[in-house]
């Protein structure tokens, strides 16, 4: 009989010098395949990192007596650590490609000759071993797209691009920070095959999912539950700061406006829009596969997409193009998306990353005099997240980040709120109690809310723009 996968004994999750969980021990037999589930900041990405050898656990143990008997009878020499790959939850992009691809140059970025496609990126993980890259492509559906540069890829195909960077080094154990994030329902239901082909292929799996995605993930055979440790803070019935009641429209009642919209790299169209006119204080759902234009819809409101330029787009009445800047539009936006985590360094507290929506530039922080540290404690009160404020954001997790950058993009009391995916990531209680913040915030002022999930969609009424 084959041996264990993993002997777990003892261990305690820690993170920022706070305990997390009580000590706890399992037994990670041969052909399971675990999921470790939990609220928002139970723990869970820290947890996968311990077991990846990525972070330390105070006290206990883990090994893994499968590898040690391969490392065993191995006639080439590898270490434990070689065989376990962390696939983590948020997507990020490749170390040594671009390494000043700031928020603003992405979408640039796309239509420069010298971005890698998705075939170099593979190729630079796996040490230039084409075998390696045309299996990995193979099991993760990316062979169509391997000569298509990284940047155009969905949120979906990214995800798989970052499975299969994982693959190339040929894990034994492939451990998954929920992989589901930001996914639409067939996208998820296409990942969840594709991970149960890589099971068929020998490669055991552990991931981290939320509680409500379980009964869609049919390969789980073990499930550990860890408890809650962040609490709401303040009652639904909580009023908004006085400061956010009023809000300076501009003097036209059209906000945003685009006629024959057509955004193309190359022959690939990927957005096109015959016509649609956001009015003043109107709430708009945008709805879409991935890969169906919605990043790339919002970059050219946001005024950040070069090719706005070529098209008829007008913001608050005026045409891109005719003279106004960027940043007189930025000012009057408040934005939140989740690839904004990627542009704060993780030794900034949550009370700083707030107040860094009072700036035009991504990532940088104004200073933080007593006013707005007043401003940043109200509206973290009203939201219920106070508890966040001083700690830093590389030790929150990744839903608690983006309670952090919700709170930036209303800091600023915009005229529009942009929202793309606000609360994947986060468990029922706390996407219940942001619907209600977001729907109360969001009264008198314009809204533009991306989700795949109708059941993250905050109350009042709602215009749907429907993509792809």
């Amino acid at each position: 009989m084959p041996a264990s996968v993993a002997v777990v004994q003892d261990v305690i999750i820690k993170k920022g010098g706070c305990e997390l969980q009580p000590s706890f021990s399992f037994t990670w037999e041969f052909g399971q395949q675990w999921c470790v589930t939990g609220p928002t900041g139970s723990g869970k990405t820290t947890f996968l990192k311990i077991l990846s050898g990525l972070s330390f656990a105070i006290g206990g143990k883990i090994t893994f007596p499968v590898l040690e008997e391969i490392k065993k009878t191995s006639e080439k020499q590898v270490f434990i650590s070689d065989m376990i790959a962390f696939v983590p939850q948020e997507i990020k992009i490749p170390a040594g490609y671009i390494e000043d691809l700031y928020y603003q140059r992405r979408f640039q970025a796309a239509e420069q000759d010298d971005i890698p496609n998705t075939k170099e990126v593979l190729l630079r993980a796996a040490n230039e071993d084409e075998a390696r890259v045309s299996e990995a492509a193979e099991l993760m559906a990316l062979t169509p797209l391997l000569e298509q540069p990284f940047v155009q890829l969905s949120n979906g195909q990214t995800r798989r691009l970052m499975i299969a960077i994982a693959l190339v080094k040929q894990p034994e154990i492939l451990i998954l920070d929920n992989p589901y994030t930001g996914l639409d329902q067939e996208t998820r239901v296409a990942l969840n095959e594709q991970i149960k082909v890589l099971i068929e292929h020998g490669i055991h799996i552990f991931i981290a999912a939320h509680e409500h995605e379980l009964p869609a993930i049919d390969f789980v055979t073990n499930i550990i539950r860890l408890q809650p440790v962040m609490k709401l803070e303040s009652l639904n019935t909580a009023l908004l700061p006085e400061e956010y009641r009023i809000v300076n429209f501009s003097e036209t009642d059209s906000v945003i406006r685009m006629e024959n919209i057509h955004v193309r790299y190359g022959e690939k169209v990927v957005l096109k829009i015959p016509h649609w006119e956001v009015k003043s204080s109107e709430r708009w759902i945008i709805q879409g596969k991935n890969g169906s234009g919605k990043s790339t819809l919002l970059s050219v409101v946001m005024a950040d997409h070069p090719q706005a330029y070529a098209n008829e787009i007008y913001l608050f009445g005026k045409k891109r193009g005719t003279g106004e800047s960027i940043w007189e539009i930025k000012k009057r936006i408040g934005f939140f998306s989740p690839e904004l985590l990627r542009y704060f360094e993780h030794r900034l507290t949550g009370e700083e990353v707030i107040a860094s929506g009072w700036s035009d530039y991504v990532g940088q922080v104004p200073a933080l005099t007593p006013e707005r540290k007043q401003q940043v404690q109200k509206l973290a009160d009203w939201l219920g997240i106070t508890s966040l404020l001083q700690i830093r954001m590389g030790d929150l997790s990744l839903g608690q980040q983006k309670m952090i950058l919700i709170a930036r993009a209303m800091f600023r009391n915009p005229e529009v709120l942009i929202l793309d995916e606000p609360l994947q990531g986060m468990d029922v209680q706390w996407r219940e109690h942001f619907k209600k913040k977001i729907d109360e915030f969001a009264q008198n002022r314009t809204v533009l809310y991306v989700t795949h999930d109708s059941e993250e969609i905050p109350g009042g009424e709602w215009q749907v723009l429907g993509l792809g």
